[in-house]
């Protein structure tokens, strides 16, 4: 056999095994499911209860992490009707709805969050969904081992990829199925602070121009520091749909008597509302 020959065939041997090698690592990485986990979070609990990637989203208690937030902070915005949840952990999944033209008017892509705080550690769930699916059969498989229900969940949507605050495009979303349609927006904030009177306010972009097209004050008890309250603002508020609106949230720290001018804490985002 010559020595061409045989390096010729070496040269095709060692091709064949960098072919098969670079196929393998295709293979597995196209094999690889999607991680929905934040990565900075450390999941906690026993199998059935840690955070932790979980087909469709990554969920479950993760260490408490304390840090510092806005005067008052944004934790939840979903829609909502005077009636009762129905159905809401009777099957497997809760759903989650949302409108698709408020979310595909600013991207491809849904980011969804929810949270709670059911003892000394948090719980979270995280998903990247389509904007256009519209919906989101949500396995309550976590939930009921933990026993949390739709009421004690702060959920939160927003356009692409990454962590939804004040900042980002807000979808609302329906948490469970409602026996009648939703008729307004609940916003759920945590103040800094205790304050003892709220009010919000929507407003329009109009010739470049932020314009208030409505206000109210709302009637709300006195609210501790850190303890969570909710803000219902009618769909009547808004009266143009396929438009972005901003809402702005002000809360008025409790004035002691020796304080003249009360301290306001204030919280302002945009969705759009279709």
């Amino acid at each position: 056999m010559s020595c061409k020959h045989v390096n010729g065939s070496r040269s095709t041997l060692s091709i064949l095994v960098a072919l098969s090698f670079v196929s393998s690592v295709v293979v597995n990485t196209l094999a690889a499911p999607p991680n929905y986990c934040v990565g900075t979070l450390k999941g906690t609990g026993t199998p059935d209860s840690k955070y932790a990637n979980r087909g469709t989203r990554c969920e479950g208690l993760y260490v408490r992490q304390d840090s510092d937030g806005d005067p008052l902070t944004l934790v939840s915005l979903t829609t909502a009707s005077d009636a009762q949840l129905v159905g809401v952990m009777a099957a497997r999944a809760l759903p989650l709805s949302w409108q698709t033209g408020a979310a595909t008017s600013f991207g491809s892509e849904l980011t969804i969050h929810a949270a709670s705080d059911p003892g000394a550690n948090h719980y979270r769930m995280d998903t990247l969904l389509p904007a256009a699916q519209g919906s989101y059969p949500w396995p309550n498989d976590v939930l009921t081992t933990l026993h949390l229900t739709p009421k004690d969940l702060f959920v939160m949507a927003c356009s692409g990829h990454g962590l939804c605050d004040r900042a980002s495009h807000l979808v609302p979303v329906q948490v469970g199925q409602l026996s009648t349609a939703a008729s307004k927006y609940r916003v759920r904030v945590i103040p800094v602070s205790q304050v003892d009177t709220v009010s919000y306010d929507v407003a329009r972009e109009i010739s470049d121009v932020w314009q208030s097209v409505a206000a109210a004050p709302l009637n709300v008890a006195l609210r501790l520091a850190g303890n969570p309250f909710d803000v219902e603002i009618p769909f009547s508020a808004f009266p143009q749909k396929g438009s972005v609106y901003r809402i702005t949230i002000s809360a008025y720290k409790a004035v002691k008597k020796a304080q003249k001018v009360p301290t306001v804490l204030g919280t302002d985002f945009r969705i759009y509302h279709g």
